[in-house]
């Protein structure tokens, strides 16, 4: 009997263990679907560099953006761009349009995505977390929350932090909902659709030992939060420091030149040909077309009429030649 019982938790077990497994393969492949049709993606500024994540596979891709000082502001903007919150000497709020600016707060904190669709925005001061209305130019107190409180896009969430988790605060409701640890964590930032919520975290694979020591003394990880049934996953991992990452507009990004091999990928041929790998060459060929190595670095297609038409891979584009032979 006791033998039975085991099998049957371990059975249990195992089932559970497998729905958290798709669950999270889940979570990443529909985020890289919301990605995609959002035209919107999740990006680590680093050192100068910008590197877009593919949640799906866990890599990043290097891309440049065209306004890098956009992307470094630490203001908060208004949906529509009109209002700017920023720090001068005390919390500030900008008119954009008539370039008048008014103090909030002596002292104030605020996040990057600290404005709701209705022209208010959401601040901290000392322990108590506020809202400013721009039209009835008053300010609200919420109740008690830590520092750099976000407003998700839809305008349904305030986030904080109360000094153990990340919470979240429906206005109209009053109802509260408890996500992650904030212990160690940077961020958090939100999707432009609210559904999701990334933050980083330290954890994840020091990635072995080079000659010189540990590849990844202290590694983190990106995760994202899917707010509506609290399922979670990591989608990259980067080393110290932990740093939050943001979702862009794809219109902002500018992605490197990709390699011949991706161009090739991207290329949608006439129907019936098809691709061939030859050695260092990716060749599309026409059907009725048969593939002939003439030398080690020549490679061509043949055909019945005595034509030859070569497309030679190489990084930055394609060599395509199309000759008689006898």
């Amino acid at each position: 009997m006791k033998r039975l019982t085991l099998a049957v938790l371990l059975s249990l077990l195992g089932i559970v263990a497998l729905h958290a497994r798709d669950a999270k393969q889940s979570l990443r492949a529909e985020l890289a679907k919301e990605q995609q049709s959002l035209g919107y993606s999740l990006v680590d500024g680093w050192a100068g560099k910008v590197y877009v994540v593919s949640a799906e596979d866990r890599t990043a891709k290097l891309a440049k953006v065209r306004d890098a000082q956009k992307l470094d502001s630490v203001q908060c903007s208004s949906p529509e761009g009109r209002y700017s919150v920023f720090h001068k000497n005390g919390l500030w709020l900008r008119d954009n349009e008539s370039g008048e600016a008014l103090q909030i707060e002596a002292e104030g904190q605020f996040s990057t995505q600290c404005f709701s669709p209705e022209r208010r925005f959401v601040y901290s001061s000392g322990k108590m977390m506020r809202i400013y209305d721009l039209a009835k130019k008053k300010r609200i107190d919420v109740g008690e929350g830590d520092s750099y409180p976000t407003w998700s896009p839809d305008g349904k969430w305030l986030g904080f932090d109360d000094g153990r988790y990340y919470m979240l605060l429906d206005l109209k409701t009053g109802t509260r909902k408890k996500l992650f640890s904030t212990k160690n964590s940077s961020g958090p930032d939100w999707s432009p659709d609210s559904r999701y919520l990334t933050y980083t975290k330290p954890g994840g694979s020091t990635g072995g030992f080079l000659f010189w020591g540990i590849k990844c003394i202290e590694p983190y990880r990106v995760w994202v939060w899917r707010v509506e049934d609290d399922a979670h996953d990591w989608v990259q991992q980067i080393c110290k420091p932990g740093r939050t990452f943001i979702w862009v507009k794809n219109s902002a990004l500018l992605f490197e030149q990709p390699t011949g091999e991706e161009q090739l990928s991207a290329i949608r041929p006439p129907t019936g040909w098809y691709k061939v790998d030859a050695g260092p060459f990716s060749i599309l060929a026409p059907p009725g077309w048969e593939f002939h190595q003439l030398a080690r670095k020549i490679h061509d297609f043949r055909s019945t009429k005595g034509l030859a038409m070569v497309q030679i891979r190489y990084r930055g584009g394609f060599e395509t030649k199309s000759e008689a032979f006898t």
